[in-house]
């Protein structure tokens, strides 16, 4: 069935298992958390789209424009519903047990000006995974951008790909993600350095240690290894 979400009146696909009762639903439009009540036409006008008109307002729109704002406001509620996961009901316990959430695409920075990142295999790599990531490729010069951005709150990456030259550097960018435990941080180097590794795992707390590979396709592998991004089903390159 479908039912309307009082926050943002998007129309929300519900699907439940026969038998069991629906404890809550979450809109993935809006992500308001309710209890659903019974479907509702999409294709109609709802009565409290009616009610909810200001009566001070109503008395001064003719019939016409009126009736031309109900009909715009059935075609949006007619749009095609968002099929979400529900909250479901532990039958045992009468718990509620959260539903899964759709997977969103990983988003990936990669920190540009290393010797390691700047090789022709990691960028072939990387080539290869952006079908099925977000992947931003961060220039030196626009690094202070990201840095305020990560201040603010608005964004925080799932990866950050960096070099041992940002290491020594203490770049701005990985100096902001060092201590976030939810972006994973991928350290490349050229070649295994058990020093520059134990700076770098003082400083920001490397969780994977990557010696670069000359062939993309390698290197694409190890990458999707330690990031979780699924390669892109592609002929392999050539080396």
């Amino acid at each position: 069935m479908e039912v309307r979400c009082p926050a943002c009146t998007s129309m929300v696909v519900v699907r439940g298992r026969a038998g069991r009762r629906v404890a809550r639903v979450t809109c993935s439009s809006c992500g308001h958390v309710f209890a659903p009540t019974s479907a509702t036409s999409p294709t109609a006008p709802h009565a409290s789209d009616v009610a909810s008109i200001d009566p001070v307002h109503t008395r001064v729109i003719d019939d016409g424009a009126l009736e031309a704002w109900l009909v715009r406001r059935a075609q949006r509620l007619a749009e095609p519903a968002t099929a979400v996961e529900l909250d479901d009901q532990d039958p045992d316990t009468d718990e509620i047990v959260p539903a899964r959430q759709p997977a969103r695409p990983l988003t990936m920075w990669v920190l540009d000006g290393d010797p390691a990142v700047d090789r022709p295999g990691v960028l072939g790599a990387l080539d290869r995974l952006c079908k099925k990531c977000t992947i931003d490729v961060i220039p030196s010069d626009d690094r202070d951008r990201y840095v305020g951005a990560l201040r603010d709150g608005t964004v925080r990456p799932d990866v950050l790909v960096f070099g041992d030259l940002h290491v020594i550097l203490q770049d701005g960018v990985l100096i902001e993600l060092c201590h976030v435990d939810t972006t994973r941080r991928v350290l490349l180097s050229t070649h295994h350095n058990d020093d520059l590794v134990e700076l770098a795992d003082a400083l920001c707390v490397v969780n994977h240690h990557l010696v670069v590979a000359r062939d993309a396709d390698t290197m694409a592998s190890e990458l999707s290894r330690v990031t979780g991004v699924p390669l892109d089903p592609i002929a392999q390159t050539a080396s």
